[in-house]
């Protein structure tokens, strides 16, 4: 092959490998495709049992969330299973004893188990729930944590085990062949099986040996459960469950009842009968949103879902921490709080402004002369003999008045002046006479008129 045929060849496998790997580029990079990512809503960060309410959901079952244990323990609980999801703090006596006496009716409970308290003394005050049944929540310390670790068999003791529990193989013959483990007639199979089937040898022919049976198989081992999950067994289920373990467990004491069912070693799960009902106390929380996805989680709750009364709703409970005072004000004095609205209400009616703009202060600093004049008059007037007293001194001063222009009307009588009077200044004798001598009038009118009148008089005469 000469130059050029090669160079030939050569141009045209890199031609194959150019468009081999263009085509691969494009499948990979620019064809579009769905990739998976761990992802966490803002839903699901503020519910932690976000994932538990919808699978509920899913399988038809009525679910009802309440933030808080006060909350929803304000009425008699009308549910069929309660979980208390997040026990962050401890639960009242009044609310065990609420919720102890729902479940002796046919509820089923389902929480965790609280650690010891640091006395006794106060014990059933701060855990009331594990003081009732003796259960208790207990750590695993590291250094326990490594010792059985190291006390749990190897693969290498599994296998041993394994092989002691077959039937054991044949040790080599002395031809050095080794074989199948040898098998005598009478092994074969049981003594009774072989006296019936054995038959009596006859002179004209020998026996035919006996073939030796195979031995029956060996029964698979069980499958080993990994060191971070355990199983349990549920009432109504063929199949056990598995669930993942966690750094605490269970740990009773001698006033413990009997469960009727949980894990294998009962440390992580325990049910416990009360009256028609169950309490059913966790080492830990498998129905979290981190944690429904691992073992038989999932498959565990929707079994405990059935547990209860299948027409009444799953109340998921996020935790034991206290409501807000609103709340809590609201619970305890609900009277107390419309007692109070309605007397802020009725003073704001009595306070406010109700016609007309608001008016300015007064000025306290000075006043008229006219109103304390004003003020005078009207306390004379409620006085008693204040009345007299006010007409008696404009009479006085009226008459003072005429008998100093006209010093002539002092020689006549009563009834002359008051004639003379009416005719010169052209008023009605009967209003002059009562002004002039008359006793002062009780109605305000007749004795405003009265003053009015002697008031024209002096008027006219100091001219």
């Amino acid at each position: 092959m000469n130059a050029p045929q090669r160079n030939q060849v050569l141009l045209t496998v890199l031609s194959l490998m150019l468009c081999a790997v263009s085509v691969w580029a494009w499948f990979h990079y620019m064809e579009r495709t769905w990739q998976s990512s761990h992802y966490r809503s803002e839903a699901a960060l503020s519910n932690p049992m976000l994932a538990a309410e919808r699978l509920l959901t899913a399988r038809g079952q009525k679910v009802v969330v309440h933030n808080n244990l006060t909350g929803a323990l304000r009425r008699t609980p009308d549910a069929g299973v309660i979980l208390v999801a997040n026990n962050v703090n401890v639960m009242t006596p009044a609310q065990a004893q609420q919720l102890l006496a729902w479940v002796a009716k046919g509820g089923v409970l389902i929480n965790t188990a609280d650690t010891r308290a640091n006395s006794e003394a106060n014990a059933s005050e701060v855990a009331p729930l594990s003081t009732q049944f003796d259960t208790w929540l207990e750590f695993t310390d590291s250094d326990d944590e490594d010792a059985a670790q190291a006390a749990e068999p190897t693969e290498a003791d599994s296998a041993a085990e394994t092989t002691a529990e077959t039937p054991a193989e044949a040790a080599p013959s002395d031809d050095g062949e080794t074989g199948e483990p040898t098998i005598t007639d009478n092994a074969a199979a049981p003594p009774e099986a072989a006296a019936d089937t054995a038959e009596p040898a006859t002179d004209d022919s020998e026996p035919a040996p006996e073939e030796a049976e195979a031995p029956a198989p060996a029964a698979a081992p069980k499958a080993k459960l990994p060191r971070n999950m355990v199983e349990l067994q549920l009432p109504g289920l063929p199949y056990p469950l598995r669930m993942a373990r966690q750094g605490g467990y269970l740990d009773w004491g001698g006033d413990a009842p009997e469960p009727e069912w949980g894990d294998t070693d009962g440390e992580h799960i325990r049910a416990y009968r009360h009256g028609k009902g169950q309490v059913i106390l966790l080492s830990h929380m498998p129905f979290a949103n981190d944690n429904l996805r691992e073992a038989d989680h999932g498959e565990l709750l929707v079994a405990l879902a059935s547990h209860g009364n299948a027409d009444k709703p799953f109340w998921i409970v996020q935790g034991l921490d206290m409501p807000t005072w609103q709340e809590a004000l609201w619970a305890y004095v609900p009277l107390g709080l419309i007692s109070l609205g309605l007397a802020l209400l009725l003073w704001l009616w009595s306070a406010v402004m109700r016609f007309g703009p608001l008016l300015p202060d007064p000025q306290t600093d000075r006043r008229a002369l006219m109103e304390h004049i004003d003020a005078s008059g009207r306390w004379l007037w409620h006085a008693r003999n204040g009345r007299v007293t006010l007409l008696q001194a404009m009479r006085n001063a009226t008459l003072a008045q005429l008998l100093r222009r006209s010093p002539d009307l002092q020689r006549l009588q009563p009834d002359a002046l008051a004639q003379h009077l009416a005719e010169r200044h052209k008023l009605p004798l009967e209003l002059v006479e009562l002004a002039l001598h008359k006793a002062p009038a009780n109605h305000p009118i007749d004795f405003f008129r009265q003053i009015q009148t002697l008031q024209t008089l002096r008027t006219s005469h100091e001219r």
